[in-house]
């Protein structure tokens, strides 16, 4: 098994090298493709030791990927409705495993960078810390400390958080049952 998890690796790796070499461009104009994510998540279950519910969200979002991708190659980004799940489960189910793959996904294979193609938060310090992400209030440009006169809270300068979030294609809310419904509401 360890010597087929290695075989797989290589194989991602020597497919996303010999991309790289084969690229157009030095600058960084990474174009990845629908067989890139297809190989990545070959090699999932064995890498992150995924069980089949886990492996089975994480599928459904290198779909969505996927299908992302073809939307980029047709023109037709946009015309797809958002996508909004909940994953949810006891502490220990493996939610930040989940998480982790998807962080994989997006920055190894897609080459996305966080906090501008992809965010991950939490409404905690605490746990954002956990999965490499920054606090919801932070990520949606909230200040909690600071509050409107009809009790919402009071957002940053809205042009630059609209300038930070224009690239923004997943946002990633762990813990999701601690965010209150107010706060989803300034958070939308």
């Amino acid at each position: 098994a360890r010597a087929s998890r290695k075989t797989g690796e290589k194989a991602l790796q020597v497919h996303l090298d010999a991309t790289v070499a084969c690229s157009p461009s030095l600058a960084g104009d990474w174009v990845p493709t629908i067989a890139m994510v297809d190989l990545w998540f070959e090699d999932t279950p064995r890498k992150f030791g995924l069980n089949e519910r886990q492996l089975d969200i994480v599928k459904r979002a290198a779909h969505r990927v996927a299908e992302e991708l073809r939307d980029e190659q047709d023109n037709t980004v946009g015309q797809s409705e958002p996508l909004v799940w909940l994953i949810h489960g006891r502490p220990g189910t493996g939610k930040t495993h989940v998480i982790k793959a998807l962080r994989d996904l997006f920055e190894r294979v897609l080459r996305w960078a966080h906090r501008v193609e992809f965010q991950f938060a939490a409404y905690q310090a605490t746990m954002a810390c956990n999965i490499g992400g920054d606090t919801a209030h932070h990520a949606a440009g909230l200040n909690p400390f600071l509050q409107d006169p009809d009790g919402s809270v009071r957002m940053a300068s809205m042009t630059n958080v609209a300038k930070r979030i224009t690239k923004l294609r997943w946002l990633i809310l762990d813990e999701v049952s601690t965010i209150s419904a107010p706060f989803l509401s300034d958070l939308e």
